[in-house]
């Protein structure tokens, strides 16, 4: 949940210039969650847990009317300051601050290209980092943090991310989610170009060992990969894939694992398990998917797992029964993995995979003896445990069922 910015550009520009850093990077950090969860700097609103609109206020004076001029100094203002702050040599970055930064560089995008400096070039050019060329003068840690943080799509700036894997691969892979966070991504020449460099530095982070944290960022890069135009667009799917691998042998529960592989129940009908991302009557995927599930359920007994807000009374009446899941980060993997065991379903359906974290976690995991995932996110999963990919097609016939090829579901 996102409060209400709460201060104006003048606070945080008071704070950058009297150089009180502790403000200045808790103002910007607020700035950065807020543009995530709103995709804007000015008010606001959102659905609450009750379903009823909250209103936010955004950052003065963005969030008041003004013409492109007058919005247009706002942004220096803005662009600004986070350059003094970020080219104070005094400025000391922990690893967390310095990975939020990273993971938040869409607001940052936004910020510097809405503004007359179009990237953040210059700050590592003022830094001392690179000279007028762009050439990198220094290779210390605090170098790397802000070459890292100031890296863009929109730049000229060309970097070495497998070198930098080299010598930070968390903060790496923090910047290639950072820079490619976003459904509103566009991309020039030279972005499309910088996108096929950062596809080129997948194979140097395949050991990261990812935290929480990073996790949950996982759901906007994994989705959008497959709207690049690159033919290699979906290495970063795979890779994002592996390192779930990872994460989950660090965090799933050794019991839970091991309950995975229990045995299935005999029953009168075999129970088909429904993930649902989002399933409100409103939704496209309730368009998409009402009419098949209904048919489902003439063959299976139909239980839906689902958040208790992504579903509605309507959309409800096309399952046998509903388990609600509490999916507020990555960290509640172990529950949701432990109600599906408990479950024992026979199939699992994914209508959509992408959307949310959760689904992406599960969708790399064997739960069902088979897992089918549907074109809800018109892509393959590129899950080793994706069996069958579902197509839809014409209800009553039996084509809507394609078994995957290797790593293509």
């Amino acid at each position: 949940m996102a409060i209400s910015i709460g201060f104006h550009l003048s606070d945080f520009e008071r704070n950058v210039y009297t150089r009180k850093f502790t403000d200045a990077k808790s103002q910007l950090f607020h700035m950065l969650f807020y543009h995530d969860f709103h995709r804007s700097l000015g008010d606001a609103a959102y659905s609450g847990p009750d379903g009823t609109d909250v209103q936010v206020e955004g950052l003065a004076p963005l969030n008041q009317p003004g013409t492109y001029l007058t919005r247009l100094e706002v942004y220096n203002r803005l662009a600004a300051a986070i350059t003094a702050l970020l080219c104070d040599r005094d400025l000391t970055l922990t690893p967390a601050e310095c990975a939020m930064l990273l993971s938040y560089k869409s607001g940052l995008r936004r910020i510097f290209g809405c503004s007359s400096f179009g990237h953040m070039d210059h700050i590592l050019i003022n830094a001392g980092i690179c000279d007028e060329a762009l050439n990198l003068l220094r290779t210390d840690d605090d170098a790397i943090q802000k070459l890292l943080v100031c890296i863009s799509l929109d730049g000229d700036l060309q970097i070495n991310l497998a070198k930098t894997a080299s010598i930070t691969p968390q903060l790496t892979m923090y910047a290639v989610l950072g820079l490619l966070h976003g459904a509103d991504q566009t991309f020039s020449n030279l972005s499309e170009a910088k996108v096929d460099h950062l596809l080129d530095a997948c194979d140097s982070l395949i050991d990261v060992k990812p935290d929480e944290f990073m996790v949950d960022r996982f759901p906007s890069p994994w989705m959008q990969c497959s709207y690049f135009s690159s033919p290699r667009r979906h290495q970063l799917k795979k890779l994002l894939n592996h390192l779930i691998g990872n994460w989950q042998q660090q965090f799933l529960n050794p019991s839970v694992a091991e309950a995975m592989n229990q045995a299935f129940i005999a029953r009168e009908k075999p129970r088909m398990l429904v993930l649902l991302e989002r399933y409100r009557s409103l939704h496209a995927v309730y368009r998409s998917f009402h009419a098949y599930i209904e048919r489902f359920g003439q063959d299976f007994e139909l239980v839906a797992l689902v958040d208790a807000g992504n579903i509605d009374e309507t959309a409800a009446q096309d399952f046998s029964s509903i388990e609600y899941i509490k999916v507020d980060s990555a960290e509640e993997l172990n529950s949701i993995v432990h109600q599906v065991n408990g479950l024992s379903p026979d199939v699992i359906f994914y209508p959509s995979v992408g959307m949310a974290a959760w689904t992406i976690l599960l969708a790399n995991l064997r739960l069902a003896p088979i897992q089918i995932a549907a074109a809800g996110h018109p892509a393959s999963t590129f899950s080793e445990h994706m069996d069958y990919f579902f197509i839809g097609g014409t209800l009553g016939k039996q084509n809507n069922i394609s078994p995957s090829a290797p790593n293509r579901c």
